[in-house]
């Protein structure tokens, strides 16, 4: 079964990162690119792709809000959020929107194909962020 694959980042380097990270697996398929989020929604309405990444900071529409309205007009639609922030309330707004994983752009390619993988198979994607210390 062919994943298919829309990437939703603002940053042209950051979309080619990605699919190059991802253009040796043969069960995906990378379906469009957007530049924002109105852009993303757009494409998501036409394609239907199966999964979005989908960068957190982007302009005209940031990419919780519109990842908040696929899930809601498309709720099986899997959506990893991908953000350079790695910050426990914005984790927590990912999953409360009922996103399915992120990660953060500075991990490694590995880490994005294994949440590829682990959303693809039903599971959730989320890093654990060690509470701060209390001192």
């Amino acid at each position: 079964m062919t994943i298919r694959i829309l990437i939703a980042d603002d940053h042209e380097i950051i979309r080619s990162g990605i699919r190059h990270t991802l253009e040796d697996d043969k069960e995906v398929e990378i379906v469009a690119e957007a530049c924002d989020g109105e852009d993303a929604i757009r494409k998501t309405q036409e394609l239907r792709p199966d999964l979005i990444i989908m960068d957190l900071s982007m302009p005209l529409l940031d990419g919780l809000s519109a990842a908040g309205w696929i899930k809601r007009n498309f709720p099986c639609t899997l959506i990893i959020m991908f953000s350079m922030h790695r910050f426990q309330p914005l984790i927590d707004a990912a999953k409360g929107l009922g996103l399915n994983g992120f990660v953060t752009k500075g991990e490694d390619g590995p880490a994005l194909l294994k949440a590829v993988d682990a959303v693809t198979h039903h599971q959730s994607y989320f890093p654990d962020i060690p509470s701060p210390s209390p001192c």
